[in-house]
């Protein structure tokens, strides 16, 4: 007897990180891509099958939800065929973003009921967006999350704060 009831598992599965026989919950990818940041060889990255077969292991298992996280998952180029294969599966899909890219994927998105999206925002001015994420994607990231909004997804804005960084001083 463990002294507690697990009512609902949830697993985050990361489409970035391949770490034997283990399944990586945080990416070294960083949420930017810019010339200045070091990604991870192609050779650490999980492969779409592998990702679909650790899922459907989970969901055999009793997981009712899945996350996918990074880093940033639209970057992959198979993201659209990894959705559509985890949407066969009886689970709830949602997705975290930094919300730079995710316009171009709203119809794949729709198309596997990935509802529910969680965007990563570093912060609300435009310059200090610009100095923590070396890219000057604020407005578009903005007009993003406007538009997820519009289209009817569940959208949960993260921020984590930093003292005195993040003071307007």
């Amino acid at each position: 007897d463990t002294g507690f009831v697990i009512v609902s598992w949830s697993w985050i599965i990361n489409p970035g990180v391949k770490q034997s026989g283990k399944l990586a919950v945080d990416s070294p990818i960083p949420s930017t891509i810019t010339s200045g940041v070091k990604l991870s060889p192609k050779s650490h990255l999980m492969t779409g099958d592998e990702i679909y077969n650790i899922a459907k292991t989970f969901v055999k298992h009793g997981v009712t939800k899945i996350r996918l996280t990074g880093g940033e998952p639209l970057i992959r180029k198979d993201i659209p065929v990894i959705l559509e294969k985890l949407a066969s599966l009886d689970v709830t899909l949602s997705i975290t973003s930094n919300a730079v890219i995710i316009d171009k994927h709203i119809a794949v998105l729709k198309a596997n009921n990935v509802n529910k999206i969680n965007i990563s925002l570093d912060s609300l001015e435009r310059e200090k967006f610009k100095k923590i994420t070396l890219r000057d994607q604020f407005k578009k990231v903005y007009t993003n999350i406007l538009l997820l909004v519009k289209e009817n997804f569940e959208v949960k804005v993260n921020v984590v704060l930093m003292k005195d960084f993040l003071a307007n001083t």
